[in-house]
């Protein structure tokens, strides 16, 4: 008799539990809600750039620094420009300080909401970049002169890569973003 009590109580704290555990979730109650601002607090105060990278782009190179998502076609007009490797889901604006005029590449999905990119100039060549849920398949690009440029991440679902060379050509030795000097040296690279 004790071991059936036993049982049902276990049984019952178990589908206590659970339906509680869900409304927990559900309600972002305590003691998530105290877990999910820790989290928050601490990932605020992480040095950045926290996962950005810039390297030479070349055909197979991850175009994410947390994902290995890459252009599997290659595109002859994007040799010779470097990429800046965000993670995927990056939300915030982008800031770089360049000091000669660049090109500036986006590569973005046709599921993203890409009005932000209407005044940039679409690309007739294609690539093909496969992601878990969501590709990009489309290019544009903008001139911009030295100094500041400001970038949005991208669209509602996934950030967008960020690709830029000098006009002139010449290799970018290094780079500022959100005013943190980036070599070009180090990232994420195909020889995984």
């Amino acid at each position: 008799m004790k071991s059936k009590i036993a049982v049902f109580i276990c049984l019952t704290s178990l589908i206590i539990g659970l339906i509680l555990g869900m409304f927990i979730y559900k309600y972002n109650m305590f003691p998530l809600s105290l877990y999910r601002n820790v989290k928050n607090e601490f990932t605020a105060k992480l040095s950045y750039p926290y996962g950005v990278f810039c390297i030479p782009y070349s055909k197979g190179i991850p175009l994410f620094s947390d994902r290995i998502y890459n252009d599997s076609m290659g595109n002859k007009e994007l040799e010779n420009v470097y990429v800046i490797q965000l993670p995927r889901h990056y939300d915030r604006s982008i800031q770089l300080q360049v000091d000669k005029p660049v090109v500036i590449y986006r590569i973005l999905s046709k599921d993203n909401d890409n009005s932000i990119f209407d005044d940039w100039d679409l690309l007739q060549s294609k690539v093909f970049v496969k992601g878990a849920s969501i590709n990009h398949e489309l290019v544009v690009k903008k001139s911009f002169d030295a100094g500041l440029i400001i970038l949005p991440s991208g669209g509602f679902y996934t950030s967008c890569p960020i690709l830029l060379k000098h006009t002139s050509n010449e290799p970018i030795n290094s780079l500022l973003i959100n005013q943190i000097k980036l070599n070009t040296t180090f990232g994420l690279t195909n020889n995984l």
